[in-house]
């Protein structure tokens, strides 16, 4: 890796002409001596003028190692974060999202955490902006932890910095084919592997944007409603990635399991099943990862959340499979 080339930020972009400016701004007004920063935009074949802002905004900065790759639209971030992770030259990569922005003082705050006790993951406080985010896991600022001490399948996004070589050395990669809940089996491979995770929350690092255009939809998606076995593509891949650690011979792959049962019984299935006002196709498929990835080997650690939606999911009534579902979120 290149000398002092400690961070490398990636940015993922696709029509975001509107968004690109703040985000790019937020990276190059970092508090940390930029000429140890690297920033690596890839636009999504975008149609708008995302490159032109993103060319412009980085040739203005003191930036000096910026890079801004085009392709064609692969529909989604995964071909886009892959070509960041294989090409970064920092000894950490941070992904961001072009409609979010960092705080001046994220880079320098996480990184300075990292050092104490060798990082492999280092999470920055998130700040919410017209939508929810993790709190209770920021509720002290913690040098080395791991997915059995704190909550951290609480945020399953890859909105964090990973030490570059440790992710490459899990072959952890975005697969494109998975258009939904794609960032699951990158981060649930970090939290299964390492007990050296580091979790910044006395600054604010990184603020997740909802802007009143997206309503929550990723303006790659279609917006069309998925069949189960597509929507839950990303579970077979995540629980892929434990029994990836598990041959490794991580020590904290079966917390990891069972952490993330808890997540999906607690949280994606019951939020699927109401959203699909309890269809049958989406409770079966439920059931199905239920059976095939051992739930029940992993109940005694559960929360009372995800045991009654587990026990819930025993019910032959899609009416009370609802019901319970509701009740689980309420």
């Amino acid at each position: 890796m290149m000398d002092n080339l400690l961070v490398t930020i990636g940015v993922t972009a696709f029509n975001s002409e509107k968004h690109i400016e703040k985000c790019l701004d937020s990276l190059t007004s970092q508090s940390i001596d930029l000429k140890n920063v690297e920033v690596i935009v890839v636009d999504d074949g975008s149609t708008d003028r995302t490159v032109e802002v993103a060319r412009r905004v980085l040739l203005e900065s003191s930036i000096c190692h910026h890079r801004v790759l085009t392709q064609a639209n692969s529909g989604g971030p995964a071909v886009g974060r892959n070509r960041i992770l294989s090409s970064a030259l920092g000894e950490f990569v941070f992904f961001v999202d072009v409609d979010d922005y960092l705080g001046s003082q994220a880079i320098e705050s996480m990184y300075l955490l990292a050092l104490q006790e060798r990082a492999d993951l280092v999470i920055g406080k998130y700040v919410g902006v017209n939508r929810g985010v993790p709190k209770y896991m920021f509720r002290s600022t913690l040098a080395r932890t791991d997915v059995g001490q704190v909550s951290l399948t609480d945020s399953m996004t890859v909105l964090k910095m990973f030490r570059t070589e440790f992710v490459r050395s899990l072959s952890l990669t975005f697969n494109p084919s998975i258009s939904l809940g794609e960032d699951h089996p990158f981060a649930l491979g970090v939290y299964a592997n390492s007990d050296r995770i580091a979790v910044q929350g006395d600054v604010d690092c990184y603020f997740q944007v909802r802007h009143p255009r997206e309503e929550g939809v990723n303006p790659h998606l279609t917006g069309r409603e998925r069949d189960a076995t597509d929507f839950f593509k990303y579970v077979h891949a995540s629980f892929a990635v434990l029994a990836d650690a598990e041959i490794r011979g991580s020590r904290i792959a079966e917390i990891a399991r069972s952490a993330y049962w808890n997540r999906l019984l607690a949280l994606d299935i019951p939020n699927r099943i109401i959203r699909t006002r309890g269809s049958i196709e989406h409770i079966e498929m439920a059931r199905s990862l239920v059976g095939k990835y051992g739930a029940l080997y992993s109940s005694s650690s559960f929360n009372d959340r995800a045991s009654l939606m587990l026990l819930g999911l025993n019910h032959k009534s899609s009416a009370h499979v609802l019901e319970v579902s509701r009740l689980v979120r309420a």
